[in-house]
């Protein structure tokens, strides 16, 4: 019961996610022909992005344990790749998906707000270990 509980939050806070980026994306000229084929771009987007996002943690985390560095450049290089990387999957997945249609500075602000909200979210995972 607890196991079906958490997947229905989590499945929640994703739904609550995917409209807030739909609703900004809206505002940017984002066109998208369903809320199902935005689901499918973002899921589509996730699993690509998983093995950037696997070699990234690994890089960062031998840079602050190899060298004395200060964490906040460390966050700002974290950002800058993510962003990279996302803008360069969401680019791949919109050009084969043509239920969406985009433009660059779409791409570069969900890219932006999707690596901010990563380290947010890595920050408060490592707090809690």
């Amino acid at each position: 019961m607890l196991r079906l509980i958490l997947f229905l939050v989590i499945l929640l806070l994703i739904l609550i996610i995917i409209s807030i980026l739909t609703f900004i994306m809206s505002l940017l000229g984002f066109k998208y022909d369903s809320l199902i084929s935005v689901l499918q771009f973002f899921t589509i987007v996730e699993f690509i992005i998983l093995p950037f996002e696997v070699f990234l943690k690994i890089v960062v985390n031998k840079i602050i344990n190899s060298q004395n560095i200060n964490k906040k450049i460390v966050n700002l290089l974290y950002i800058i790749f993510y962003i990279n990387a996302y803008f360069l999957v969401m680019n791949i997945v919109d050009y084969f998906m043509d239920s969406i249609k985009t433009t660059g500075i779409d791409i570069l602000v969900i890219s932006a707000i999707l690596s901010i909200l990563s380290l947010k979210l890595d920050i408060f995972e490592n707090k809690k270990v």
